[in-house]
This record gives structure tokens, C-alpha cells and sequence, in this order.
């Protein structure tokens, strides 16, 4: 049996038409074929879900731990340069001062503990004597920042004279050691000999000359 080509004509004198599939099957197999490839769409699974969770865990737990790291730095940091400020504002005082007795014995009183025992606040800073200026008395004690008070601030001054060849003292070696502690409080603030309970400090040296003196 042979197949009579598509648009001849019938032995009736009609012609033969092509089918064509209908339209809604059409669509039927293309919406199925859209649905079952490679690229279909699909939900996570449970396991997906808990390994992105353990991720997102993951990188926040190591963000915070590095704030934290960043923010104790800082606080070093920043106890770091207020000791350095006090050093060097003790040194000022010292080249403000007259040299004499008087002068050395207030600026002794420059040595010890920042913070007072018994109240847990910063103590009114001694005034060293300039001889210059006086005080006027409704101004009130220079006390250092409330801010300065948890790092246990300690301060030693040390004048040592330097006579020259005929005895007489034209020189002080002036040596500032502050210390201090590092978020924890010490196990005694004020000593009362030897060398003060903390954690850090720092020194500054100079050379002052005594202008009272002649050369």
C-alpha cells in the first residue's frame, strides 16, 4: 500500500490536508517538558537549609569575635595615651616649678596612686608651687576625668640633682613612671613601698636646669 503525497489531489477531486496536532496538546507537552527538565525549579531540601544556618552562624560568631578584639585594642590603646599624658603633664609641672626647697617638696607629692582607696574616685592632683601665680580659692582642685578611673593610674616622680664640679645642683634628672592595669583592678591601688601593683607602664626622662641658680 502506498501513501499518496500530502496536497495531491483525491480521486474524488479533493485534496488531502495536513493534520495538525491540536493547540492544547501542544501546550500540555510543553508545560510538561518545562517542568521536568534540568533547569525545573525545586525547594531546598532540610540539609540545605541547616548547612546555609551553620554558615551564617559560622561568620557571625567570627564578626562579633573580632569586634570585641577590636574594641579591647582600643581601650589598650587608649589607657596607653592617657598615661603617656599624665607623664608628660608631670613633666610640665616640673618645668613650671621653682626648683628650691619649697618647690621640691610639692612636687614629691606628685608620687602615688591616682585613685583614692577609700572612695574609688580620682584624688585632687597636687599643685606643684610655681611662685609666679597664686591660686584663686573659688577654683575648685584638678582631679583627672572620671573616665581615667578604671584603669588604676599610679604615678612616680623621681628628681634626682646633678651637682656639678663645685657642688652646687644646676641639673635634676626628672624621671615619671606611670602605671596602670588593664580591665582589672589590683590587688592593692596605693603601695606604700616598692613598686606599685600593675599590669603596664611607661616611662619619660628629661634634664631640667634649676634657674634659681647662678652660673
Amino acid at each position: 500500500m502506498t501513501s499518496q503525497p500530502l496536497n495531491q489531489p483525491l480521486p474524488d477531486g479533493s485534496r488531502r490536508r495536513r493534520t495538525r496536532p491540536p493547540r492544547g496538546r501542544k501546550w500540555a507537552a510543553g508545560a510538561s517538558s518545562a517542568t521536568s527538565g534540568p533547569s525545573a525549579r525545586r525547594g531546598f531540601s532540610l540539609l540545605e537549609v541547616v548547612v546555609a544556618i551553620g554558615v551564617v552562624f559560622t561568620l557571625a560568631a567570627a564578626l562579633f569575635t573580632a569586634m570585641g578584639r577590636t574594641r579591647a585594642d582600643t581601650r589598650l590603646a587608649v589607657d596607653h595615651l592617657r598615661a603617656l599624658e599624665i607623664a608628660q603633664e608631670t613633666i610640665d609641672w616640673v618645668l613650671a616649678a621653682r626648683l628650691d626647697a619649697r618647690g621640691l617638696q610639692a612636687l614629691r607629692g606628685q608620687t602615688g596612686s591616682l585613685l583614692d582607696p577609700a572612695t574609688g574616685r580620682g584624688v585632687p592632683l597636687p599643685e606643684a608651687v610655681t611662685g609666679l601665680f597664686g591660686r584663686p580659692p573659688d577654683v575648685p582642685p584638678l582631679c583627672l576625668p572620671a573616665q581615667y578611673d578604671s584603669a588604676f593610674f599610679h604615678r612616680t616622680l623621681d628628681l634626682t640633682p646633678l651637682p656639678g664640679d663645685d657642688g652646687r645642683t644646676f641639673l635634676y634628672r626628672v624621671t615619671v613612671t606611670v602605671a596602670w592595669n588593664e580591665g582589672k583592678a589590683p590587688r592593692q591601688i596605693e603601695s606604700v613601698s616598692g613598686p606599685p601593683d600593675r599590669m603596664k607602664s611607661i616611662s619619660l626622662s628629661t634634664l631640667v636646669a634649676d634657674d634659681g641658680e647662678c652660673y
